[in-house]
Protein backbone atom coordinates (compact mmCIF):
# COMPACT_ATOMS: atom_id res chain seq x y z
CA UNK A 1 0.00 0.00 0.00
CA UNK A 2 1.43 3.52 -0.53
CA UNK A 3 2.28 6.07 1.91
CA UNK A 4 3.83 9.33 1.72
CA UNK A 5 5.65 10.63 4.20
CA UNK A 6 7.42 13.94 5.26
CA UNK A 7 10.13 14.65 7.52
CA UNK A 8 9.59 16.31 9.40
CA UNK A 9 6.26 16.66 9.67
CA UNK A 10 6.44 20.22 11.66
CA UNK A 11 9.33 22.99 10.29
CA UNK A 12 10.27 26.54 9.55
CA UNK A 13 9.26 27.44 6.52
CA UNK A 14 12.64 28.06 5.94
CA UNK A 15 13.77 24.56 6.96
CA UNK A 16 14.04 21.79 4.13
CA UNK A 17 12.20 18.74 4.52
CA UNK A 18 12.62 15.57 3.11
CA UNK A 19 9.44 13.90 0.94
CA UNK A 20 9.19 10.22 0.36
CA UNK A 21 6.58 8.14 -0.78
CA UNK A 22 7.03 4.19 -0.82
CA UNK A 23 4.78 1.06 -1.16
CA UNK A 24 4.44 2.23 -5.40
CA UNK A 25 4.42 -0.54 -8.33
CA UNK A 26 7.93 -0.91 -9.92
CA UNK A 27 8.10 2.65 -12.43
CA UNK A 28 4.39 3.49 -11.54
CA UNK A 29 4.25 6.91 -12.50
CA UNK A 30 2.82 9.05 -9.98
CA UNK A 31 1.66 12.35 -9.43
CA UNK A 32 2.75 14.20 -6.62
CA UNK A 33 0.20 17.53 -5.16
CA UNK A 34 1.13 20.38 -2.76
CA UNK A 35 -2.00 22.50 -1.84
CA UNK A 36 -2.49 25.30 1.04
CA UNK A 37 -5.61 26.27 2.02
CA UNK A 38 -4.87 30.14 2.44
CA UNK A 39 -8.15 31.16 3.04
CA UNK A 40 -11.85 30.19 2.70
CA UNK A 41 -11.83 31.30 -1.16
CA UNK A 42 -7.61 31.48 -1.49
CA UNK A 43 -5.39 27.92 -2.59
CA UNK A 44 -2.16 27.72 -3.70
CA UNK A 45 -1.23 24.59 -5.63
CA UNK A 46 2.06 22.60 -7.32
CA UNK A 47 2.62 19.03 -8.79
CA UNK A 48 5.00 17.43 -10.35
CA UNK A 49 5.39 13.93 -12.17
CA UNK A 50 7.56 11.15 -11.23
CA UNK A 51 7.84 7.63 -11.54
CA UNK A 52 8.99 5.27 -8.84
CA UNK A 53 12.26 3.57 -8.43
CA UNK A 54 13.23 -0.53 -8.58
CA UNK A 55 12.03 -0.38 -4.94
CA UNK A 56 8.52 1.62 -5.63
CA UNK A 57 9.49 4.75 -4.04
CA UNK A 58 9.72 8.17 -4.93
CA UNK A 59 12.65 10.63 -2.84
CA UNK A 60 12.01 14.15 -4.08
CA UNK A 61 15.80 14.93 -2.66
CA UNK A 62 17.46 12.23 -5.53
CA UNK A 63 14.78 11.24 -8.47
CA UNK A 64 14.29 13.87 -10.76
CA UNK A 65 10.33 15.14 -11.49
CA UNK A 66 9.36 14.77 -15.34
CA UNK A 67 6.94 17.58 -15.74
CA UNK A 68 4.32 19.41 -14.25
CA UNK A 69 5.06 22.45 -12.24
CA UNK A 70 8.65 21.85 -12.25
CA UNK A 71 11.47 19.69 -13.73
CA UNK A 72 14.79 17.87 -12.75
CA UNK A 73 15.62 16.94 -8.69
CA UNK A 74 14.02 19.54 -6.74
CA UNK A 75 13.96 18.56 -2.76
CA UNK A 76 11.45 21.59 -2.41
CA UNK A 77 9.76 21.76 -5.76
CA UNK A 78 6.30 21.15 -4.25
CA UNK A 79 6.86 23.91 -1.90
CA UNK A 80 8.56 26.86 -3.76
CA UNK A 81 6.53 25.94 -6.86
CA UNK A 82 3.13 26.73 -5.12
CA UNK A 83 1.00 28.65 -7.45
CA UNK A 84 -2.88 30.46 -6.72
CA UNK A 85 -5.58 28.90 -7.93
CA UNK A 86 -6.67 30.06 -11.34
CA UNK A 87 -9.05 33.27 -10.94
CA UNK A 88 -9.03 34.22 -7.16
CA UNK A 89 -8.27 37.16 -6.48
CA UNK A 90 -5.12 36.25 -3.70
CA UNK A 91 -2.34 36.54 -5.68
CA UNK A 92 0.37 36.55 -2.42
CA UNK A 93 1.06 33.58 0.04
CA UNK A 94 1.92 35.54 2.87
CA UNK A 95 1.20 34.93 6.38
CA UNK A 96 -2.02 37.37 8.05
CA UNK A 97 -0.78 35.88 11.39
CA UNK A 98 2.74 34.23 11.94
CA UNK A 99 1.49 32.84 14.98
CA UNK A 100 -0.31 29.81 12.62
CA UNK A 101 1.57 27.82 10.59
CA UNK A 102 0.81 26.89 7.16
CA UNK A 103 -0.50 23.56 6.58
CA UNK A 104 0.36 21.75 3.56
CA UNK A 105 -1.61 18.73 2.36
CA UNK A 106 0.64 16.52 -0.02
CA UNK A 107 -1.26 13.76 -2.22
CA UNK A 108 0.03 10.48 -4.47
CA UNK A 109 -2.11 10.09 -7.25
CA UNK A 110 -1.34 7.15 -9.81
CA UNK A 111 -0.81 8.43 -13.72
CA UNK A 112 0.47 11.20 -14.66
CA UNK A 113 -2.45 14.22 -14.14
CA UNK A 114 -3.03 17.59 -13.53
CA UNK A 115 -4.69 18.50 -10.55
CA UNK A 116 -5.12 22.09 -11.38
CA UNK A 117 -8.15 21.46 -13.53
CA UNK A 118 -10.11 20.83 -10.76
CA UNK A 119 -11.46 17.71 -8.94
CA UNK A 120 -13.62 16.13 -11.87
CA UNK A 121 -12.71 13.45 -13.14
CA UNK A 122 -9.80 13.37 -10.80
CA UNK A 123 -8.59 10.08 -8.98
CA UNK A 124 -9.12 9.88 -5.59
CA UNK A 125 -5.13 9.68 -4.22
CA UNK A 126 -3.20 6.79 -3.32
CA UNK A 127 -2.07 8.50 -0.10
CA UNK A 128 -2.04 11.87 1.79
CA UNK A 129 -0.45 13.66 4.67
CA UNK A 130 -0.27 17.01 6.28
CA UNK A 131 2.63 19.22 6.86
CA UNK A 132 3.01 22.71 9.09
CA UNK A 133 5.03 24.78 7.79
CA UNK A 134 5.62 27.39 10.84
CA UNK A 135 7.08 31.26 11.13
CA UNK A 136 8.04 31.53 14.51
CA UNK A 137 9.49 28.64 17.25
CA UNK A 138 7.97 28.08 20.34
CA UNK A 139 9.22 30.72 22.76
CA UNK A 140 9.71 33.60 20.97
CA UNK A 141 8.25 37.09 22.03
CA UNK A 142 6.46 39.13 19.73
CA UNK A 143 6.06 42.74 21.45
CA UNK A 144 3.77 45.69 20.04
CA UNK A 145 6.29 48.69 20.27
CA UNK A 146 4.64 51.90 20.48
CA UNK A 147 8.00 54.38 21.70
CA UNK A 148 7.10 57.88 21.29
CA UNK A 149 6.15 58.40 17.75
CA UNK A 150 8.29 55.20 17.04
CA UNK A 151 5.85 51.92 16.07
CA UNK A 152 6.50 48.72 14.85
CA UNK A 153 6.33 45.20 16.30
CA UNK A 154 9.28 43.40 18.51
CA UNK A 155 10.36 39.96 17.98
CA UNK A 156 12.79 38.30 20.58
CA UNK A 157 13.97 35.11 21.10
CA UNK A 158 13.51 32.95 24.02
CA UNK A 159 16.92 32.93 25.22
CA UNK A 160 17.82 35.78 27.49
CA UNK A 161 19.70 37.52 25.01
CA UNK A 162 21.41 40.76 24.54
CA UNK A 163 20.67 39.72 20.83
CA UNK A 164 22.36 41.07 17.35
CA UNK A 165 19.59 43.75 16.24
CA UNK A 166 18.02 44.09 12.83
CA UNK A 167 15.09 45.96 11.77
CA UNK A 168 13.02 45.02 8.73
CA UNK A 169 10.70 46.32 6.73
CA UNK A 170 8.56 46.03 3.62
CA UNK A 171 6.99 48.54 1.09
CA UNK A 172 3.81 50.60 0.72
CA UNK A 173 2.02 49.58 3.88
CA UNK A 174 2.34 45.75 3.59
CA UNK A 175 2.56 45.09 7.38
CA UNK A 176 4.06 41.74 7.15
CA UNK A 177 5.64 40.38 9.98
CA UNK A 178 7.41 37.03 8.65
CA UNK A 179 10.85 38.08 8.01
CA UNK A 180 11.19 39.69 11.31
CA UNK A 181 9.63 36.36 12.80
CA UNK A 182 11.75 34.34 11.60
CA UNK A 183 14.73 36.44 11.86
CA UNK A 184 13.95 36.12 15.05
CA UNK A 185 14.58 32.03 14.75
CA UNK A 186 17.70 33.03 13.89
CA UNK A 187 18.76 34.88 17.15
CA UNK A 188 18.14 38.01 16.51
CA UNK A 189 16.00 40.86 18.28
CA UNK A 190 14.22 41.69 15.41
CA UNK A 191 12.30 44.56 15.03
CA UNK A 192 9.30 44.98 12.34
CA UNK A 193 9.31 48.53 11.65
CA UNK A 194 6.09 50.25 10.80
CA UNK A 195 5.85 54.02 9.04
CA UNK A 196 2.60 53.89 7.79
CA UNK A 197 -1.12 51.67 7.68
CA UNK A 198 -0.17 50.96 11.42
CA UNK A 199 -2.15 52.10 14.79
CA UNK A 200 -1.85 55.85 14.76
CA UNK A 201 0.47 56.27 11.50
CA UNK A 202 -0.73 57.42 8.70
CA UNK A 203 -1.91 55.56 6.22
CA UNK A 204 0.21 56.17 3.33
CA UNK A 205 3.66 57.01 3.47
CA UNK A 206 3.07 60.37 1.22
CA UNK A 207 4.96 62.31 4.30
CA UNK A 208 7.81 60.37 5.77
CA UNK A 209 9.77 61.84 8.22
CA UNK A 210 13.80 61.20 8.89
CA UNK A 211 13.62 61.33 11.77
CA UNK A 212 11.14 59.13 12.52
CA UNK A 213 13.47 56.79 11.25
CA UNK A 214 16.76 57.85 13.21
CA UNK A 215 14.18 58.18 16.28
CA UNK A 216 13.41 54.22 16.04
CA UNK A 217 17.23 53.76 15.03
CA UNK A 218 18.05 55.17 18.58
CA UNK A 219 15.34 53.61 20.60
CA UNK A 220 16.07 49.95 19.11
CA UNK A 221 19.73 50.29 19.53
CA UNK A 222 19.83 51.57 23.00
CA UNK A 223 17.25 48.56 23.89
CA UNK A 224 18.49 46.26 26.86
CA UNK A 225 18.18 43.08 24.83
CA UNK A 226 20.00 44.42 21.94
CA UNK A 227 23.75 44.03 21.56
CA UNK A 228 26.03 47.27 21.87
CA UNK A 229 28.25 47.96 18.42
CA UNK A 230 25.01 48.63 15.63
CA UNK A 231 21.99 47.02 14.08
CA UNK A 232 21.66 45.65 10.86
CA UNK A 233 18.40 46.80 8.17
CA UNK A 234 16.55 44.52 5.75
CA UNK A 235 14.47 45.96 3.49
CA UNK A 236 11.94 45.06 0.44
CA UNK A 237 10.67 47.08 -1.98
CA UNK A 238 9.86 50.80 -1.23
CA UNK A 239 11.27 49.09 2.36
CA UNK A 240 14.55 48.66 0.83
CA UNK A 241 15.07 52.04 -0.20
CA UNK A 242 14.15 53.50 3.08
CA UNK A 243 17.35 51.14 4.31
CA UNK A 244 19.52 52.51 2.09
CA UNK A 245 18.60 55.85 3.39
CA UNK A 246 18.92 54.68 6.65
CA UNK A 247 22.18 54.29 6.69
CA UNK A 248 23.46 57.62 5.46
CA UNK A 249 20.94 59.07 7.92
CA UNK A 250 23.64 59.12 11.15
CA UNK A 251 27.20 60.89 11.43
CA UNK A 252 28.36 57.44 13.14
CA UNK A 253 26.98 55.71 9.63
CA UNK A 254 28.80 57.74 7.71
CA UNK A 255 31.83 57.76 9.58
CA UNK A 256 32.19 54.04 10.07
CA UNK A 257 31.46 53.53 6.18
CA UNK A 258 34.96 55.95 5.57
CA UNK A 259 37.02 54.70 8.10
CA UNK A 260 36.57 51.24 6.52
CA UNK A 261 37.40 52.37 3.01
CA UNK A 262 33.45 51.25 2.27
CA UNK A 263 34.67 48.10 2.23
CA UNK A 264 31.93 46.38 4.79
CA UNK A 265 29.62 45.63 1.60
CA UNK A 266 28.57 42.84 -0.82
CA UNK A 267 26.77 43.29 -3.50
CA UNK A 268 24.73 40.08 -5.33
CA UNK A 269 23.02 39.37 -8.26
CA UNK A 270 20.41 36.96 -9.16
CA UNK A 271 19.69 36.67 -13.12
CA UNK A 272 15.91 35.90 -13.13
CA UNK A 273 14.81 37.10 -10.08
CA UNK A 274 11.76 39.11 -9.84
CA UNK A 275 10.93 42.30 -7.33
CA UNK A 276 9.73 40.22 -4.46
CA UNK A 277 12.37 38.09 -2.76
CA UNK A 278 11.09 36.39 0.50
CA UNK A 279 12.62 33.82 2.66
CA UNK A 280 13.70 30.72 1.10
CA UNK A 281 10.81 28.00 -0.30
CA UNK A 282 8.22 30.38 -0.23
CA UNK A 283 6.35 31.11 -3.64
CA UNK A 284 7.24 33.04 -6.25
CA UNK A 285 4.51 35.76 -6.62
CA UNK A 286 4.44 37.00 -10.18
CA UNK A 287 1.32 39.12 -9.83
CA UNK A 288 -0.23 41.03 -7.07
CA UNK A 289 -2.37 43.97 -6.68
CA UNK A 290 -0.72 46.90 -5.39
CA UNK A 291 -2.75 49.60 -3.42
CA UNK A 292 -1.11 52.62 -4.52
CA UNK A 293 -1.73 52.49 -7.85
CA UNK A 294 -4.58 50.63 -7.38
CA UNK A 295 -3.79 47.68 -10.08
CA UNK A 296 -2.26 44.61 -10.32
CA UNK A 297 1.64 44.42 -10.43
CA UNK A 298 3.78 42.59 -12.52
CA UNK A 299 6.91 41.64 -10.16
CA UNK A 300 9.11 39.92 -12.67
CA UNK A 301 11.01 37.00 -12.35
CA UNK A 302 11.49 33.65 -13.69
CA UNK A 303 9.83 31.04 -10.78
CA UNK A 304 12.70 28.68 -11.07
CA UNK A 305 15.82 31.29 -10.69
CA UNK A 306 13.97 33.37 -8.01
CA UNK A 307 13.14 30.68 -6.26
CA UNK A 308 16.94 29.51 -6.43
CA UNK A 309 17.96 32.93 -5.65
CA UNK A 310 15.61 33.10 -2.19
CA UNK A 311 17.71 29.96 -1.18
CA UNK A 312 20.69 31.51 -1.83
CA UNK A 313 20.33 34.99 -0.03
CA UNK A 314 18.55 33.89 3.18
CA UNK A 315 21.58 32.01 4.68
CA UNK A 316 24.43 35.17 2.74
CA UNK A 317 22.04 37.72 4.14
CA UNK A 318 22.00 35.61 8.25
CA UNK A 319 25.90 35.72 7.80
CA UNK A 320 26.08 39.12 6.63
CA UNK A 321 24.12 40.47 9.19
CA UNK A 322 25.90 38.40 11.95
CA UNK A 323 29.82 39.39 10.68
CA UNK A 324 28.97 42.65 10.16
CA UNK A 325 27.27 43.45 13.39
CA UNK A 326 30.32 45.26 14.97
CA UNK A 327 30.98 47.66 11.94
CA UNK A 328 27.28 48.14 10.91
CA UNK A 329 25.67 50.67 8.86
CA UNK A 330 23.61 51.73 11.66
Amino acid sequence: MASIAVSPPTSLVTDKVDIRVTGLGKQQPVTLTAAVQYSRDAQFQSHAHYAADSSGSVVCSRHAAVGGSFSGVEQMGLLWSLQPAAAQRVKRMIPRDVTKPLEVQLCVYDGHIDTRRGQDGVPAPLASCVVERRFIRDGVRRIVVREGRVRGVLYLPEEEGPFPGVIDMYGSGANFEHRAALLSCQGFAAFRLMYCNFDDLPKAETHLDSEYFTDAVDWFSSHSLVQPGGVGVVGTSFGGLLALIMGTLTDKAIARMEAHGKTNHQLLAYPGAGHLLEPPYMPHCKISFHPIPGAEVDWGGETRAHCAAQEDLWPRMIAFLRNSRLHSQL
